[in-house]
């Protein structure tokens, strides 16, 4: 139960969240205005040729391409508005037997996402959850065993009922919805981050929520079928929730089981750094925490 000097708080907190949830942004940020020089570069080359300056290559492999064992990597479009081109994706999937995921969170030195990598040294980094105005998390994050925030199922207020959780514990991620799979305090987890809406529930069921139609750059994290995570970023296109679920649940080939909005607008970012490949999606703005892929020792 959340006492009353609480809820005002979290009252507060939700008028911030609620003008991040439109764009998809940071907490307490301006949605970017979308101008050839804001656009992130996209590099994809060999890692071998990263002496000489590299070239930017408008697509990825358009099916699933072994990175290194249990780590694949493609690109996929969709159609959004019918006065917009097709959306560009880039996708990762993982295998959780092969690798592991880390939250990395410092909301004192937050840094571009590309930066996190560097610093890292993960294969794949992602941008990870929502957060407020100085860079502390909107929501529950777990880092290490070290747990932060409040959990979006914990606040009494419009929206926050389409919250979803992404977390591993022993080594194995889970995917779920707060509304129906609430998180209960004290539960073990070894890392976790929320995010919101929920875009497809347990089955791949499309869920039906309702939130403001605007649209943003998008992160999204997703397991699939057979418990591989699946990764997600459309760093160069403007899409709205709703046609990023409809695609997501009309994709039967990527076999997915549920699929979560993490932060998206100006933090939206991708680096993977794996095999022969470099591929970059710079984040337009420093974020507090990112989602880490590392290989099994």
């Amino acid at each position: 139960m959340v006492e009353p000097n609480q809820r005002r708080t979290y009252l507060m907190v939700f008028v911030v969240f609620m003008a991040a949830i439109m764009s998809c942004g940071g907490l307490a940020r301006p949605t970017p205005t979308p101008t050839p020089t804001l656009v992130p570069t996209v590099t994809i080359t060999p890692a071998a040729a990263t002496a000489i300056p590299l070239t930017p290559t408008p697509t990825l492999p358009s099916t699933w391409q072994d990175v290194l064992p249990g780590l694949a990597l493609r690109g996929m479009t969709f159609d959004v508005r019918d006065d917009s081109p097709p959306a560009q994706a880039t996708l990762v999937r993982i295998d959780p037997h092969r690798y592991t995921f880390r939250i990395a969170y410092a909301p004192d030195t937050p840094a571009t996402v590309a930066e996190w990598q560097a610093q890292t040294g993960g294969l794949v980094v992602i941008n990870a959850g929502f957060f407020q105005e100085g860079f502390q998390t909107a929501g529950l994050l777990a880092a290490d065993g070290a747990v932060f925030g409040v959990s979006f199922d914990q606040i009494d207020a419009q929206y926050y009922e389409f919250g979803g959780m992404f977390s591993v514990t022993g080594g194995m991620p889970r995917l779920r919805m707060l509304g129906t799979a609430p998180y209960q305090p004290g539960e073990p987890l070894d890392q976790a981050v929320q995010g919101l809406p929920m875009l497809l529930d347990t089955g791949g069921v499309p869920v039906a929520f309702d939130l403001p139609d605007r649209t943003a750059r998008r992160t999204v994290v997703a397991v699939d079928d057979t418990g591989s995570v699946i990764l997600i970023s459309v760093p160069g296109s403007l899409v709205s929730l709703y046609d990023l679920r409809d695609w997501l649940a009309g994709e039967s080939e990527l076999q997915l089981d549920t699929a979560l909005n993490l932060d998206g607008g100006q933090s939206t970012g991708l680096v993977l750094e794996a095999g022969a490949w470099l591929v970059q999606h710079e984040s337009w703005s420093k974020v507090p925490s990112v989602l880490v892929i590392e290989p099994v020792d």
